[in-house]
């Protein structure tokens, strides 16, 4: 058996925020004395019925398999480093994983890990089994026990997941239900952040509906996130500014998407707008702009 994901040997991810530090991370398993990892759990048993679990986090293995279990979700947060501005789960890291084993023919058990339902329609398509574990905080066992049918599933939604799930579903091992494939395009708005995007030939402005105070989101570590298309190659700086805090992004717009912490910018108080100029026309659209909590800090650019 294979266990994959980056939430399978990671307790802190299991526990979520307000977990031993006020967002929950920074923590290693060790500074859980007597937790178990959802990872440890499924060893135990495995082991015990005479197999072998291999721990491969990205999702990669040289061996054959006969089933994978990976288990991802949200990272841990609390207050406002786990707002969203949308109910989409986008983590292509994540979904890379369930496509690989997919493609090789492996069944795939989910064990998705989040504080809320968020849409997750991709990564259903490519599970052969999915389980909303939510937040089982230290105890990784538990999970193993319904997982390998020691106790059965009880669970029952007390709200909708989104629109796929109503009120009181919930499955147990008994159940067969067979989802037809989930559409996959993203129900996530053009302005679901509510930004207003202002593209000109020689300057974009990223601008909130109304000058905003981002201090506390930059104390909190937050960043933001603009994703880019590029129109042409990028041979000049491009710079990001606000007033007279400028820095060049050019050396990251290749990766799609940049983000910057909203510390960099220096005094964000008071927020019009973010801007993006270079000399000449500019390279690069903007086709999305939201603010995003990094699963660890992130250099301002340029240093």
């Amino acid at each position: 058996m294979l266990v994959a994901g980056d939430g399978a040997d990671n307790i802190g991810k299991q526990c979520g925020g307000w977990t031993i530090t006020w967002q929950g991370d920074g923590n290693s398993n060790s500074d859980f004395p007597g937790a178990t990892s959802i990872f440890e759990g499924i060893r135990r048993r495995v082991e015990a019925a005479g197999g072998k679990a291999t721990l491969a986090v990205d999702g990669a293995v040289a061996e054959s398999v006969d089933v994978a279990v990976v288990v991802f979700g949200e990272n841990p947060y609390a207050e406002f480093s786990g707002d969203l501005q949308d109910s989409v789960y986008d983590h292509p890291q994540d979904l890379a994983i369930l496509q690989r084993l997919h493609s090789a023919g492996i069944r795939v058990v989910s064990v998705f890990l989040s504080g809320r339902p968020l849409w997750v329609n991709p990564y259903l398509n490519l599970s052969d089994a999915f389980v909303a574990a939510w937040l089982p905080g230290t105890e990784g066992d538990g999970v193993a026990d319904v997982l390998f049918g020691s106790h059965d599933f009880r669970g029952k939604l007390s709200f909708p997941w989104q629109t796929l799930f109503p009120i009181g579903y919930g499955l147990t091992n008994a159940s067969r239900v067979n989802l037809a494939p989930l559409p996959v395009d993203s129900p996530r708005p053009a302005s679901a952040s509510g930004w207003i995007i202002e593209e000109g030939l020689h300057e974009i402005a990223i601008r909130p509906p109304e000058p905003v105070d981002l201090s506390r989101e930059a104390n909190g570590g937050l960043a933001l996130q603009v994703s880019m298309l590029a129109k042409t190659p990028i041979s000049k700086p491009l710079m990001i500014f606000i007033g007279s805090t400028a820095m060049d992004i050019a050396p990251l717009v290749s990766n799609g998407s940049v983000r910057i912490p909203l510390r960099c910018f220096g005094d964000v108080s008071h927020v019009d707008a973010f801007r993006i100029s270079t000399e000449g026309e500019l390279p690069i659209s903007v086709d999305g702009v939201r603010l995003v909590a990094p699963a660890e800090p992130l250099p301002c650019p340029g240093h």
